[in-house]
């Protein structure tokens, strides 16, 4: 299983993967030091390979089988395919040269008749011959003779490129996967209360490091942090403050985003190009210190776009994408019970799927596979077949809202409260724990 150097015609073995930014590099360890020395950006590693989790390791194995076995079902269908669009290029090819041919007559017959000093007359008309025949008029001649065989030509080869892309239409689109509900990078990333510091978290190394974002300024506490594609993060709020910036991790750069809320305590959701926030906490409200309001940031034209507002006052809220249309959001007010909630995006309206969980008003939703939990002061436990359907598990304080991305890694998941405390809740034996980052 040795994975050689990709440095040129390098022969070595490769050590590590070594990332650089949000690429990886495969390099020996001569070739890794020469990165690094010449290389300013931000750097970490990875190892080469990792085990696959005993209860994956049937599915994966079954999967590679089945896509091997459809080699040869795929390969005779593309040959097929791929037989016709010979034919279809021979046909068109013919054309072609047809064309070419009758040009080519055209201007032999002229030039035949030009060694003996003549023009034959036969190719033009009244008005040319009345005022004396010159080259372009021949030139236009020529291209008249061949306009017509041109265009039908193109349009045949216009038809042309849907056919030869239907070669690969053998194989078959995988299912949607929701790359955006899971941490891109692999890391956890969240701001130092009260200060500028940018805190990464490796879940690989149980290590973090600052980065330094120079002039974002202070940032509170409470603020959602969420990773979005391309090696960026969107914060939103924090303690009464209504900033908002896309930060990009390799330039350590930022762009401001105006018109926000002033919130805190509200967990960013990522989904097609779109960062959604519900509710939150305001400690400036006179009234409700806690909000019903929810809107999203489109990313592509930097605007906030206003949601139908939620049926209950409610802060502390984190976020699921159940599928490409529909999120689950859990939070809760003064209540020790939390609420959770279904929001449709094509309705753009909610449902309640149950006020009575026991997960107090901080809480986290995590999904494997199609289990969900919902940590708090217990573990509640639903499936994605029958989300109305809770079972309180045991006992699990969370003691603090969690605004950051979630980061899985193998059948571990790792996330940041408020107090910028790291936890560690391991799926398989459904335990939670702090890690000492210190």
């Amino acid at each position: 299983m040795e994975i050689q150097c990709s440095n040129g015609k390098c022969q070595h073995e490769s050590a590590e993967i070594l990332v650089c930014g949000n690429q990886p590099l495969v390099y020996c360890n001569k070739h890794r030091k020469k990165h690094l020395k010449k290389c300013k950006m931000h750097h970490t590693s990875r190892n080469l390979y990792e085990k696959i989790p005993k209860k994956q390791r049937r599915k994966f194995k079954n999967f590679f089988i089945e896509q091997l076995s459809n080699y040869d079902k795929q390969s005779e269908e593309f040959l097929i395919k791929i037989n016709e669009c010979l034919i279809k290029i021979k046909e068109i090819a013919l054309q072609g040269i047809n064309i070419f041919s009758k040009y080519q007559e055209f201007y032999m017959n002229l030039f035949k008749n030009a060694q003996l000093n003549y023009l034959p007359m036969y190719y033009f008309t009244e008005d040319i011959i009345e005022n004396d025949i010159d080259i372009n008029d021949i030139e236009n001649i020529g291209l008249n003779l061949v306009t017509n065989q041109i265009s039908e030509f193109l349009s045949i080869t216009s038809c042309f490129d849907k056919t030869f892309k239907e070669c690969f239409n053998v194989f078959n689109k995988p299912k949607t996967y929701r790359r955006e509900s899971i941490n891109m990078s692999g890391k956890l990333y969240f701001f130092q209360n009260n200060t500028s510091n940018l805190i990464e978290f490796d879940p690989a190394t149980k290590k973090n490091s600052k980065i330094s974002i120079t002039g974002i300024g202070i940032q509170g506490f409470g603020e959602s942090t969420c990773e979005i594609k391309g090696n960026k993060l969107v914060t939103n709020g924090g303690f009464c403050s209504l900033n908002t910036f896309i930060i990009d991790l390799s330039s350590k750069k930022y762009t401001v985003i105006l018109n926000g809320k002033k919130r805190q305590f509200a967990q960013g959701c990522y989904l097609n190009e779109k960062v959604y926030f519900f509710g939150g906490f305001n400690n400036e409200l006179s009234f409700s210190k806690f909000y019903n309001v929810c809107d999203y940031l489109d990313l592509e034209t930097k605007r906030w776009i206003q949601l139908p507002n939620l049926p209950n006052n409610i802060a502390n809220t984190t976020t699921l994408i159940l599928d490409s249309n529909n999120i689950i959001i859990a939070g809760g007010s003064d209540s020790i019970h939390g609420l959770v909630l279904l929001y449709n995006i094509s309705k753009n309206s909610y449902s309640l799927l149950i006020n009575q969980v026991r997960a107090q008003r901080k809480a986290l939703l995590i999904q494997d596979e199609k289990i969900i939990y919902l940590l708090g002061e217990y573990l509640n436990i639903s499936h994605i077949d029958n989300i109305v359907d809770w079972v309180i598990q045991s006992p699990l304080s969370i003691r603090s809202s969690v605004s950051s991305s979630v980061v899985r890694r193998g059948k571990k998941a790792y996330f940041s409260d408020y107090d910028n405390k790291v936890y560690e809740f391991d799926l398989n034996s459904l335990v939670c724990k702090e890690i000492d980052i210190t």
